[in-house]
């Protein structure tokens, strides 16, 4: 669980590139996890969609303390429940903001307001940008304090949050992150939803020819807003393997995994996900209803995912599916 909570805090980090007052678009663009697909990397800044830590990690571990140094170690952890690398502003968070959860020795989970993060201009998604009924994966995602309006929160944590990106983590060229959470602080922003978003042209802002595709969007209640895409969508291709795409999720005060995957076809009736230590979960599945002539499945598991194995209507392995080991968090986007 240790793992899991530090490898959510790495996502949860901002890099030093946005510039002063505005995020830089391209650079986000070109970092952004899942943002590599050929369909978003076609994509013109006019059409960038909304920005989540979630989607523009720098892969950092997020610093408890004035010094990494100082930060509990896990049998620190394990040795005292109360053990804490709180910094005194995500300290004041936790204690000041009503429903401010703690969710690790060095991180607090706060909640969103209705009118959401920035869009950086994007539009919320309208009808006619979704093709059927959006399914809610019960998880959520996250963003940075500075991502909303100045007045979304008290203004000693708007500040104090600024005020650390731009002295602690700014660069000596006066850049410096906007939405960062490496005070500890990390924005619930709204519930995470699979949709197959209609064909579209990103830079012309409208409708084309063709068939839907799976995303991820938000829905903070008001609006809902693209987050990201599923990996290659090579899935997508007849004759493909399975694909496998995962976001941490700590909407329970404990770390999950989201696991979303999806095959070629609609003969899978089951999909099955055996962790590491050998217990299983159910996916839900989606077989040619969410996506037409596609398979998406989905589940939150708690732990280490070893192997995905997805059957037929008449128990009959389809495909037996061992997650990919990976080292970067490229190579970790598809598994």
């Amino acid at each position: 669980m240790n793992r899991e909570i530090e490898h959510l805090e790495e996502r949860l980090s901002t890099p030093r590139s946005e510039l002063l007052g505005s995020p830089d678009l391209h650079g986000i663009r070109a970092r952004g996890r899942r943002r590599r697909t050929g369909r978003r990397a076609a994509m013109g800044a006019g059409g960038l969609l909304a920005v989540t830590l979630v989607a523009t990690a720098a892969y950092a571990v997020l610093p408890g303390t004035d010094s990494e140094n100082d930060k509990p170690t896990d049998s620190q952890v394990a040795a005292d429940p109360g053990a804490s690398a709180l910094r005194p502003i995500a300290q004041r968070a936790l204690a000041e903001i009503p429903g401010a959860t703690q969710v690790s020795p060095s991180l607090v989970v706060i909640p969103g307001t209705a009118a959401g993060p920035d869009a950086m201009g994007e539009k919320p998604l309208g009808p006619e940008r979704i093709e059927g009924d959006p399914i809610p994966m019960g998880t959520h995602y996250y963003t940075g304090v500075t991502m909303y309006a100045a007045d979304a929160f008290p203004n000693w944590l708007y500040q104090g949050v600024q005020d650390i990106e731009k002295g602690e983590l700014g660069g000596d060229d006066g850049s410096y992150p906007v939405g960062s959470a490496e005070m500890g602080i990390a924005v619930d922003s709204g519930s995470v939803e699979l949709a197959c978003m209609a064909a579209w042209d990103w830079n012309a802002d409208k409708p084309i020819s063709g068939p839907c595709r799976p995303a991820m969007i938000s829905d903070n209640g008001n609006e809902r807003r693209y987050l990201w895409g599923l990996g290659t969508e090579k899935f997508l291709t007849p004759g493909s393997k399975m694909e496998l795409f995962s976001d941490d999720n700590y909407s329970t005060g404990s770390p999950t995994t989201l696991w979303v995957g999806g095959m070629d076809g609609t003969t899978v009736t089951r999909v099955e996900y055996i962790r590491t230590d050998g217990t299983t979960v159910d996916a839900e599945v989606s077989s040619g209803a969410l996506v037409p002539g596609e398979t998406m499945f989905w589940a939150e598991i708690p732990g280490d995912l070893a192997t995905v194995v997805a059957y037929d209507a008449s128990g009959a392995v389809v495909e037996n599916h061992p997650v990919q080991p990976c080292d970067t968090p490229v190579d970790c986007e598809v598994r």
